[in-house]
Order: C-alpha cells, then structure tokens, then sequence
C-alpha cells in the first residue's frame, strides 16, 4: 500500500494534497508498512523502503531516528522531479522481543510516516566441527548446515580428522592409563577420566575388589556376623567365612522363647505373648522394641494384649500399662494416671476401657489422656469400648451398648441378645455359656451367627471371622490357610493367626509392615496374598 500526500506553498489553499499540475506544490508517496519478519540477536536484516516523489520540482526528505531501526542512506535524501529512491533500514536486534515503531518522512512541510515492524530471536547455537546452526531467512528459523565431506576437523575425543556426513572421524585419543582398575574414558572437553572399576560380588557375604597387579576382579569376604538373609526366632542366616550359613540363636529355647499363648493385632502394630511371658511386638516405626508400641512401655510376665495406638494392658497379676499419644505409663497405684481407677480395684482391661471390683465400665478417649467416663456404674462384669461406641456384660446376663457410627457419646441402653453372655471376644461381638456368637446387628438387637464352639473371633475389614472347633471361619466367605487356631487376631485387611503349636502366622497387606520382623527374636511365618513366603523380613 502507498500513500500519497501533496502539499500547497499557497497560504490560499487548505488541503495537503494537490489535484492539479500545480509546479510549485509538493507531493511524495511511500508504504504504509514495512515488515522485516524475524532476525537473530547479534544478525541484521535490511530492507528497502520505496519513496516516490510526484511533485514537478526536485525534494529533499529527511528521516527521523527510531530506536531499534536504522536508515542507511544519504540524509537529506534529494530525489528528483517525477523520481523514484529505494531507502535501506536495517533491522540489529540486541535482545529477542517482537519491535514496532513509526518512521516519519518530512518533505517540505509534508510528513508521512511508516511502520516498521521486526521480531528479534535468540541466536542460533549448537556447533561442532563438522556442522553450524545458521538462519535461514526463508524458513525463519535456525537451520543445520554441514561442512562438506573430507573437511579436515578436530571433534571431542579426535584428532587429525575429517568430516563424513557432518560428524568428524578420525584417530581417538587415547585415554587408556594402562591400569585393569580403572575405567578411561573421555570427556565432553576432550579430557580423560580414569573411574574406579565396579567388581561385582560373588554372594552377601563378599564384597567386589579389584586387583591390579593381576588384573582381574576378586571377591573378599565381609566381617562374619553379617546377616545375609531372613531370620526368625530361633535361627538366622549370618556370613561366616564369606559364606552365608544358617546358625541357632543363642540362648533361645525355642518351645518356650519361639512359642506364642496370646495375640492380638491393632492398627500399627501385632504384639504376642511367648511362653516365656515376654510380649513381643512388629509393625509401624524402627524404634518398636519388645517393650511394645512405645520403647518407654514396661511389659513384663503373661499379659493380656492390646495391640494398638493406645490403650491399657494388665502385663501382670498387679502391673497395668496404659499409653496414648503422648506417652505410657507403667507400674503400680501410683503410676496410674490421675483419675484413673486404683489398680487393685480393676478386674478386667481391654483396649480402652476398665471394668472395675464395683462393676464400673470407665472408658478413655483413644487419641489423649483425659480423666476418663463412667458410662455403666455398677454390675459389669466384661465390656470393652471407648466413650463413642462399646459393649458391656452385666452379672444379671444383660447386654448393653452405646454410640454405632455417629462418632457421638450416647448413654448405654440394653439391647436384646444372649441371656447367658460371659464374654466379649472382640468390639460388637458376644459370646454365651455354650461358645455360641452374637453380633450386633442393630442399636438394640444382637443376632446369634454361629451356635456353638466358638472361641474367638476378629473383625477382618468387613468380615467376621472366628474360630469354631479350631478351624477358622469368615462371615461372608473367606479361604483361610489354616488348621488348629486357638485365636485370631485383626484390624482392617490383616488378620493373624495363633496356632495351637504356638506359632503365629499372617496374611493379608503389609501396610505399616505389620508382616515384616521388628527386633531381634520375633519372626512368625506369614503369608503374603495368601501365598507362604517362609520368614518374612
């Protein structure tokens, strides 16, 4: 496009442009833009910018300054009478930016402007010896170009080369420091490495070691005593000689230090009671020791076991544990948290809560250590729960519960169930005179499931499961790889198992490494998906 603007020396007359053949007016036409496109940072583009002048007398124009453009021609530009000049403007862009700026053209009082449009790009970049990046200005962009081949080159790691389809070929050099022990090799600069070489072991029990003077690799044995493989509580597998052996634990008997009475499996951790009276612990934290959830817990002689966050445990005739989240306290009378019943008048623990010689049923809060609540006063003989939701046994053969899954402390209230109730195996679950199992199957109802030889019973995720003459059962359905269970333990999806060898055995996820050893004895067998993986680690 081109514009054309004329100019009258008459003071008479009031337009800018001129319709007749006026001698004495003047006239001049160029474009109304002008794009340069696209340039490197530190590369020029020029272009031509045409201007006409259509006056019947010879002008002079003169240019003005942008910032990012330059004029490259005679200034003042004379261009005749009818003439015609093509003005160069480069375009040096010294940063990558898109530019736009206005060129003014004055002629005898005339000015006309035009717009200079350019776009600045990073420089091209990436050279070797054999190739460049340089930029094309019909592609717009950056473009590889190779020298010819037989170009004479030095790349990295050549010398005396020359170039072959864009890359350079040609002696390498040499790197090689004579040593069997090292790795040579050369840098991206051209430079040597010398690595230390990596010898593989033969077994755990060697560790790789390279030997230069006869140039090969060799293995040495590591110290003995490592372990070099899983272990349980009567053997381990440690590096003697550099060879990795089986060897009996010391001091273990193994029918009384390797063989379990009691069981229990709480959200982090699985504890179990030997016949030794030891409790033993595994699962969440490296700190768990054979004091329990916490390392400040004291557990001594046969216990009945809570394994879980918190909560209590009669680890003796006259010692109760009780811990929370900040902290445990073990011992006698005066170890028993203010508020807390005094310890010869508790009769029965189980997870939370505390039946007391009155027949009291105090429950604590699972997650602190408050004072604890009354919820039944008097006639308890058996009940478990916190201050949310909980079972309770009276002596008059009455059932009585509280909360369900509002998460909001109710008052207990009796529901309908077994008349002849003497325990409760686990939270919502009664068992009569005859080892029958009753389920809570409403806020007010209790629904027998199993009618006799029942003798424990553990909710495994969604299911009941419990053990009937020994064999284990699930309520809906589930293939259990076990015989002879004298109890069964669970929380979510693992369920563990005490047989009547005293072993224990495991399945289900290892989430919290409930499957996996903590310490130095425990090891029971486990399986992993129901598949028996032997001593698990």
């Amino acid at each position: 496009m081109r514009t054309r603007v004329a100019a009258s020396v008459f003071a008479l007359l009031l337009s800018c442009r001129s319709a007749g053949p006026d001698t004495n007016s003047t006239s001049i036409e160029a474009p109304a833009e002008v794009a340069f496109g696209r340039c490197p940072v530190g590369e020029s583009v020029q272009r031509t910018l045409g201007v006409t002048n259509n006056s019947l007398h010879p002008v002079s124009v003169t240019f003005g300054s942008p910032a990012f453009f330059v004029v490259r021609s005679q200034k003042p530009l004379e261009i005749s009478a009818a003439g015609f000049v093509d003005v160069e403007v480069e375009f040096r862009p010294t940063a990558a930016g898109s530019r736009s700026e206005v060129l003014s053209l004055d002629a005898e009082g005339v000015r006309l402007t035009t717009v200079l449009i350019a776009e600045g790009i990073e420089a091209c970049s990436g050279e070797d010896s054999c190739s460049r990046q340089v930029f094309s200005a019909v592609e717009q962009q950056c473009v590889a170009v190779t020298s010819p081949d037989g170009e004479a080159c030095t790349g990295r790691c050549v010398t005396a080369g020359s170039c072959i389809g864009g890359r350079c070929y040609g002696a390498a050099t040499q790197c090689d420091d004579g040593d069997f022990c090292t790795v040579d090799a050369c840098g991206s600069a051209g430079e040597c490495f010398h690595q230390p070489r990596i010898c593989p072991a033969d077994n755990a029990c060697q560790v790789g070691s390279c030997d230069s003077t006869a140039g090969r690799c060799t293995s040495l044995p590591v110290a003995d005593g490592v372990a070099c493989g899983p272990s349980d509580c009567s053997t381990a597998h440690v590096c003697v000689a550099g060879a990795c052996v089986v060897r009996n634990r010391p001091g273990v008997d193994v029918d009384i230090d390797c063989r379990y009475v009691d069981l229990s499996v709480g959200p982090q951790n699985a504890c179990g009671v030997t016949r030794r009276g030891q409790v033993r612990c595994w699962g969440f934290g490296e700190t768990i020791t054979a004091a329990g959830v916490l390392s400040s817990l004291e557990y001594m002689g046969p216990a009945t076991v809570f394994a879980g966050a918190a909560g209590f445990e009669r680890v003796s005739a006259d010692r109760i544990c009780a811990w929370g989240l900040d902290g445990g306290r073990c011992g006698s009378t005066a170890a028993i948290p203010a508020g807390h019943p005094a310890l010869a008048d508790v009769v029965a623990v189980d997870g939370t809560s505390l039946v007391t010689r009155g027949g009291q049923l105090i429950a604590f809060d699972i997650q602190w250590w408050p004072t604890g609540r009354v919820l039944i006063d008097g006639g308890v003989v058996d009940g478990v729960g916190d201050p949310y939701r909980g079972v309770a046994v009276k002596s008059d053969g009455t059932v009585w519960a509280w909360g369900g899954g509002s998460g909001t402390p109710t008052s207990p209230a009796q529901v309908q169930g077994p008349t002849e109730a003497v325990s409760i195996p686990v939270r919502g679950t009664l068992l009569d005179r005859d080892g029958g199992l009753w389920r809570h199957d409403s806020p007010t109802r209790y629904e027998r499931v199993a009618h006799a030889g029942v003798s424990s019973a553990a909710f495994w995720g969604a299911r009941l499961c419990f053990v009937r003459d020994g064999a284990p059962e699930c309520l809906p359905s589930a293939a259990l790889p076990w015989s002879h269970v004298a109890k069964l333990g669970a929380h979510q999806d693992l369920i563990c198992a005490l047989l009547t060898d005293g072993t224990i055995e495991c399945l289900g996820s290892n989430q919290n490494r409930l499957l996996s050893v903590v310490g130095l004895y425990l090891a029971p067998r486990c399986y992993w998906m129901g598949v028996s993986c032997g001593a698990c680690r």
